[in-house]
């Protein structure tokens, strides 16, 4: 299923949440100095080396028969940052990429801080929400 962009005489245009999902996948690794993708458990995904089954622990982009858009991302913080900070930079980012596609917000973007990285990942679970509309 994808996120309907238009529908007119002529068609339909969407656009496949696989598609979606590697927006947000390209949007965290924009971030790097900040946060670092990862899967449900808080596991780091090696840089730039994401696969397929990587994007769907990391990222998990929902549409519903409404085309209400739902992003969950797992991260993992860097020691030493905000993680309301990168959290509301990391929504602005990906809500931009939607608004370039003439894709409506994600109705939610939940990010999930499994863990922060020191020397050793320290485990966390924090959870950060944007709600739109």
């Amino acid at each position: 299923m994808g996120a309907r962009i238009t529908e007119n005489e002529f068609g339909i245009i969407d656009i496949h949440r696989d598609v979606l999902a590697r927006l947000v996948v390209d949007k965290i690794a924009d971030m790097d100095a900040f946060v670092v993708p990862c899967n449900k458990k808080g596991k780091p995904l090696k840089r730039k080396m994401f696969s397929i089954d990587d994007l769907e622990n990391a990222v998990d982009v929902k549409i519903n028969n409404r085309n209400e858009i739902t992003v969950r991302v797992y991260l993992l913080s860097r020691f030493g940052e905000s993680i309301n900070q990168i959290s509301n930079e990391l929504f602005d980012s990906i809500e931009s990429e939607f608004e370039k596609l003439s894709i409506a917000k994600p109705k939610t973007i939940t990010a999930y801080i499994k863990g922060v990285m020191a020397k050793q990942i320290i485990e966390r679970n924090i959870e950060v929400t944007r709600h739109n509309g």
